[in-house]
């Protein structure tokens, strides 16, 4: 089981649709929007939150949203529902949440310009490669957002945080869709993909075979 789902905070702009927002998150979630005093910020926040809400409702289980942790590595759990597994993300405007049946990550960034040496500092070799034998200037930045959020939704699975350098890894796109990951972080075996997002955004998913 999978379930893969977007939102925009923006809808949050209005008071009421906040106000419900804020109901209807876990106290964990609240806490950290208050944290936030950017109005942006906490509604992304908020947008996070609920997503993981709906579809938990969605499922029957609404009752596991009322709490939430996370663990010695910051890896988010339900205390209620330890069978199942989510993983949030926001960028830009947008919130994305994935929830499964077993350890799931997932990433989400606005596609923005940006400079491409963060890349020769974090990605392995064969990634820079990848990124920069692009044609253009808009494909390399593109085939960056591809890997960045491929290794973000890896590490978010695995859940080691900053304990797993970025460059301790390699994600290879391949020119037919394939996903190739080469690492030694763990012995198990992981599923990437990157599911179509809104317009403008790249995200990927890394689930545990």
């Amino acid at each position: 089981m999978l379930e893969i789902t977007f939102s925009d905070s923006e809808t949050l702009r209005e008071s009421a649709r906040f106000a419900d927002a804020y109901a209807r998150v876990s106290a964990a979630r609240r806490a950290k929007a208050d944290r936030l005093r950017a109005e942006g910020p906490r509604r992304l926040s908020l947008a996070a939150g609920l997503l993981l809400a709906d579809t938990l409702s969605g499922l029957g289980v609404a009752g596991a949203m009322a709490e939430d942790a996370e663990d010695e590595n910051g890896k988010p759990y339900l205390p209620r529902c330890p069978e199942l597994h989510f993983s949030l993300s926001h960028s830009g405007t947008r919130a994305m949440c994935a929830l499964a049946d077993r350890p799931v990550g997932c990433d989400i960034q606005a596609v923005t310009p940006r400079s491409l040496r963060i890349a020769e500092r974090f990605f392995t070799a064969a990634e820079q490669e990848r990124i920069f034998s692009q044609a253009t200037e808009d494909a390399r930045l593109d085939m960056f957002y591809r890997i960045w959020t491929l290794k973000e939704s890896f590490v978010k699975c695995l859940g080691l945080g900053l304990e797993l350098p970025l460059d301790s890894f390699t994600v290879y796109p391949e020119e037919d869709g394939a996903i190739v990951l080469i690492q030694d972080a763990d012995p198990g075996g992981f599923r990437l993909f990157a599911p179509e997002g809104p317009e403008g955004y790249r995200c990927a998913v890394c689930i545990r075979e």
